[in-house]
């Protein structure tokens, strides 16, 4: 088979063409389509043009990919990153290197925009591991049923207020605290005004039921301390309120105004139960409760990083605690990232050169990309039979040095 991967606006007389096509590979992909409503919308206003393509057999569109251009947090700064997404083939011509030859042409594409990672969610967690993508970020799911949602421990400060507006108005409200956040914690893409629309478009045809998505902020007489974005699905069961309050993204700057904030949702009137599918693992809502054994708790993987320039990619973060250890790494996909290297630093900057001293590690690039943000124990691994320590205490000096006091965190999924 011959698959030649274009620019997607090859071939269409228009770009509204164009996504219609990428519109109908994605419905028969995953079998979830795209409204006229939805290809002209904030969705597809945060594509590039000149990153995203169409897999052509012949006459036929077989595959779509794209890469967004972002720009995550890390330990110590933030790296260019290639944002993999709409990754999908038709079902006649899978398993047959399609995938793969449009995840070379994304990596290829983000190393000639000197972006030394890619980070994706993945549709399925079992697919991206054998291109060398490591899970580095963690989401909780959590549901708290409201009558056993008292926050018995939570700090409480009577100067903040709420206020509640439509979220598409909350933007110059609420960026101060979500670079705030990302400031403090890895795997957090910069945002600018496209994505807050494509994230806080909300026409009516979409909602299934639930209200507008609205935003409260917690403030004081100094400014905003936090936000949280929501909305509400009203159902009755035998004339009893059974509605579900659904947090999208909550933020604060500081535990009272986030206390403040999980109070509102938990005395929403109407509201049975709280549901957030993707708060931090961290959220001091598991602290908080009272009865904690009645609240949901599910950790799910979530952003998943590969190291496409691992030199670059190690010198773009820093370390938590001074390391000089050498590890020799195996890339069955990037030949230049394969060898051994020597990782030094600590909280001041890393350094990540080729040498030729014998190796205290031996581990797969998806390791290293699993542990970049912080957030993985590479004792895990090293139990599962994925790092070999040569050289005894050298797995420790490295785990420490890469791992964050605070995890990391992708506050969307794109």
């Amino acid at each position: 088979m011959s698959v030649e991967i274009r620019n997607y606006l090859e071939g269409f007389a228009d770009r509204e063409a164009a996504l219609r096509k990428i519109a109908e590979v994605d419905e028969t992909a995953f079998g979830e389509g795209f409204t006229d409503e939805e290809i002209g919308s904030p969705i597809f206003g945060v594509l590039d043009d000149d990153r995203t393509f169409l897999a052509w057999d012949a006459d036929q569109v077989v595959a779509v990919s794209a890469n967004f251009s972002l720009d995550v947090s890390v330990p110590g700064g933030s790296v260019s990153t290639a944002g993999v997404t709409f990754v999908g083939v038709r079902p006649t011509h899978r398993r047959r290197g399609v995938m793969t030859a449009m995840l070379d042409t994304l990596h290829a594409d983000g190393l000639s925009r000197n972006e030394p990672i890619a980070a994706l969610w993945a549709a399925d967690a079992a697919i991206y591991p054998r291109f060398g993508y490591g899970r580095a970020t963690r989401r909780l799911f959590t549901e708290i049923n409201r009558a056993n949602g008292a926050l018995g421990y939570a700090p409480e400060d009577d100067s903040i207020r709420l206020r509640m507006m439509n979220s598409s108005d909350d933007h110059s409200l609420t960026q101060p605290i979500y670079d705030a956040v990302r400031a403090s914690r890895g795997g957090v893409p910069a945002i600018d005004d496209r994505w807050h629309e494509r994230q806080t478009w909300d026409p009516p045809s979409s909602r299934h039921g639930t209200s507008a998505l609205y935003t409260v902020v917690a403030e004081d007489d100094s400014g905003v301390r936090g936000f949280m974005r929501y909305n509400v699905k009203p159902e009755w069961t035998d004339s009893h309120d059974n509605g579900t309050f659904n947090i999208y993204r909550m933020m604060s700057s500081d535990p009272a105004a986030h206390a403040a904030l999980w109070r509102y949702a938990l005395s929403f009137d109407l509201m049975a139960k709280v549901k957030w599918f993707n708060a931090p693992i961290d959220d001091p809502i598991q602290l908080w409760l009272q009865y904690p054994r009645h609240a949901t708790r599910q950790f799910e993987d979530a952003l998943y990083v590969r190291l496409l320039d691992l030199s670059s990619a190690m010198t773009a973060r820093i370390f938590s605690a001074e390391c000089d250890v050498v590890v020799d790494v195996t890339d069955s996909r990037f030949p230049d990232n394969a060898g051994r290297w020597r990782l030094a630093g600590g909280p001041g900057g890393a350094s990540c050169q080729r040498t030729k001293d014998a190796a205290d590690l031996a581990l797969d690039i998806r390791v290293l990309g699993a542990a970049y943000l912080g957030d993985v124990s590479l004792s895990e691994f090293a139990r599962a039979g994925w790092i070999e320590e040569i050289r005894p205490g050298t797995l420790g000096a490295l785990d420490s040095a890469l791992r964050t006091a605070t995890p990391p965190y992708c506050p969307f999924i794109f």
